[in-house]
């Protein structure tokens, strides 16, 4: 996603969207790979991302302060 784009857009209207992210993204507890699917919860000082659930295990990770550069343009839930 582009920065331009991030800084003209309010939290409410990214909040519910999705984004996949395009570099390996992690944090404490866990590492998640390029590709994956998040859902966006919060913009502040970056995007709080809320993976979607991992197939194998159901586990979903919230990962904070993520750059707009590593995730694509957002788009509709309903849009998969």
């Amino acid at each position: 996603m582009k920065v331009g784009s991030y800084r003209r857009t309010l939290e409410r209207e990214f909040k519910g969207k999705k984004v996949v992210s395009l570099e390996p993204l992690e944090n404490a507890n866990g590492s998640l790979p390029r590709g994956t699917r998040f859902t966006i919860m919060r913009k502040h000082a970056g995007f709080e991302l809320l993976s979607d659930e991992c197939v194998m295990c159901g586990i979903r990770l919230r990962i904070s302060k993520v750059q707009p550069s590593m995730v694509s343009e957002a788009y509709d839930a309903d849009q998969d």
